[in-house]
């Protein structure tokens, strides 16, 4: 889109048609239908209307956190979501734009006091009567300022039509819900990825989830894939500054990886990624979960691939850390153990 014109979409140039899908969780069948939006014919972009977005979040986030609820209003071509705390993210569809006043005052827990909280556990039990860990009612905390997204920037359209407003369900995921992945297999919706491991990809909801087998994607969803997670890093990922990347685009280019992140082939995009995550990045606290649908359940990528210096050097460090403690504790840290008047937990990964 030209940077000098609005973004302006309009009900002609775009065709929305609407679709129930199966909706798995942890069963091998499904366990509900979702109302879910396709545009211009490519069903495999899913959409979420805004409203349908929120009913099914809040809904999820409900069982942890009862107060935790974004609330929507409509008004042309911009919409307002706001926090039961008063934080608001607007919306607006005809410059292509999502602003948020304060995002981690938008996405904190309901029973958190700090902004970004380490533990995440409200300090009691299911029956109200304090936890193992204690919250302490001190707020540290340092506001942030107003981040406004410029999907045009990311060549990602958000569609008002008639009185719908869609938005792509990955780019809902990932601001909105980031921590709550929900996959599509170009056939049905899948809740969460944890049932996505080598021992369990062929049962369960692995199955149905790989039953189409490894496939060409479409270019539309190469490119939106690719453009994705370029917004998806350029938004979350907190090393930036400190790995000196300006953008994910450049970075991409720079390393090779566009063209491969771009391929309509699912395993070579796949392949891309875990090369992304595992030498690229490779922190210690990065991980490539599973292959895509399209890549197949049987697509392995570790061979032929070197690990970063940064993972080869935590290696190599927990290895010698790990036989230094096995002089002193050969059966094992324990979680809880007393030393003259100061008690030790150890959290032990």
């Amino acid at each position: 889109h030209a940077k000098d014109k609005p973004h302006e979409v309009s009900k002609e140039e775009h065709v929305v048609t609407k679709k129930d899908v199966d909706f798995y969780f942890f069963d091998k069948e499904p366990s509900a239908k979702q109302t879910t939006y396709f545009v211009d014919g490519n069903e495999e972009i899913p959409y979420f209307e805004l409203g349908d977005f929120l009913d099914m979040r809040n809904g999820l986030y409900s069982a942890a956190e009862a107060d935790n609820v974004i609330s929507i209003s409509k008004k042309g071509n911009n919409v307002v979501l706001k926090r039961e705390n008063g934080y608001p993210c607007k919306i607006n569809f005809k410059k292509n734009t999502i602003d948020f006043i304060d995002y981690n005052m938008f996405t904190k827990n309901s029973f958190s006091n700090s902004l970004v909280d380490i533990v995440s556990v409200t300090g009691k039990d299911t029956e109200g009567n304090p936890a193992y860990l204690q919250r302490t009612g001190n707020e540290y905390s340092r506001y942030g300022k107003e981040i406004v997204l410029d999907l045009d920037d990311y060549d990602i359209d958000i569609i008002r039509a008639g009185k719908g407003y869609y938005v792509p369900l990955q780019t809902l995921l990932d601001l909105f819900m980031p921590s709550i992945p929900i996959l599509y297999n170009g056939e049905s919706l899948f809740f969460g990825n944890g049932f996505f491991t080598p021992d369990m990809e062929k049962t369960g909801p692995g199955e149905a989830f790989y039953s189409k087998g490894a496939r060409k994607r479409s270019k539309e969803l190469a490119e939106y894939s690719y453009n994705e997670l370029c917004l998806a890093l350029d938004f979350h990922y907190g090393l930036k500054e400190s790995q000196h990347i300006d953008s994910f685009k450049e970075l991409f280019y720079e390393t090779g990886l566009d063209k491969k992140l771009k391929s309509t082939n699912g395993t070579t995009a796949d392949r891309a990624l875990y090369e992304l995550v595992c030498v690229v990045l490779g922190g210690g606290h990065n991980g490539f979960s599973s292959p895509s649908s399209y890549a197949g359940s049987d697509a392995r990528y570790a061979d032929g691939i070197v690990l970063s210096q940064s993972q080869t050097s935590l290696i190599q460090y927990m290895t010698e850390y790990t036989q230094e403690r096995m002089k002193a504790f050969p059966e094992g840290v324990p979680g809880y153990q007393e030393v003259g008047n100061t008690a030790y937990v150890t959290f032990d990964s």
